[in-house]
């Protein structure tokens, strides 16, 4: 086996490595993970692939995060720290696994895995996740929907920054102008302040910054999320 998934599997099994949320949206599972850096980055688990938007992945297409899932969270694998051999625990027996050479799963990974995320919270363990985290972290999802998902348009008029319209806008509910959502976040990484609209200046935006972040799939700074209040 490579490596570097050596590596990054035994980064994920003894790292401080924490899961903050959890979701099932369209037959995609998702985990939202608190790395070592402070930052939490969104781990998708498919049958047929897996996704985190760390600079990790970016770079190799796989990373500990979604190790941290699959070994430490869910236990779909086994490592032998001796051996180095990895297998998947099924009604008391051993399998062998081709998992690490596709990152596609097999049938019965695929059952192991659906299984046991459908039993989660019998694997959540209090060393690796925090209720209040999870709390903070549904805060910001219903402040995603409220405010954001909810509120996109189609464009009626430019976007006020890069002044083009290829793309749905939200407006501002005090001017009432429109913005894409990358335009604001771009506009928002020059402020080091609160993140106020570009028109009319007010700080309504200060408060979904983080929303704004888990629309765009960025890795968002734990501190940002442990501040959303109702």
């Amino acid at each position: 086996m490579d490596v570097n998934i050596l590596g990054r599997i035994k980064r994920s099994m003894n790292e401080d490595i924490k899961l903050i949320y959890y979701s099932n949206h369209d037959s995609l599972y998702n985990f939202h993970i608190l790395g070592m850096s402070g930052f939490v980055y969104h781990v998708i688990i498919d049958k047929n692939f897996q996704e985190c938007n760390c600079e990790d992945y970016n770079k190799s297409h796989f990373c500990k995060h979604i190790c941290f899932v699959l070994f430490k969270l869910l236990k779909i694998f086994r490592f032998n720290k001796k051996s180095f051999e990895i297998k998947v625990p099924f009604q008391n027996t051993l399998y062998k696994t081709d998992f690490f050479n596709n990152l596609h799963f097999s049938e019965l990974e695929w059952l192991v895995f659906w299984t046991k995320f459908k039993n989660i919270k019998i694997f959540i363990k209090t060393s690796f996740f925090n209720y209040q985290d999870y709390n903070s972290f549904l805060l910001l999802y219903n402040k995603y929907l409220t405010y954001i998902k909810n509120q996109l348009l189609e464009p009626k008029e430019k976007c006020v920054i890069c002044l083009d319209k290829n793309d749905r806008i939200i407006k501002c509910p005090i001017c009432k102008n429109e913005y894409h959502l990358l335009c604001l976040m771009n506009w928002f990484k020059n402020l080091k302040s609160e993140k106020r609209c570009p028109t009319c200046t007010n700080t309504f935006w200060d408060e979904l910054y983080a929303p704004l972040l888990y629309a765009l799939d960025y890795k968002i700074d734990i501190d940002l999320i442990r501040k959303i209040k109702n």
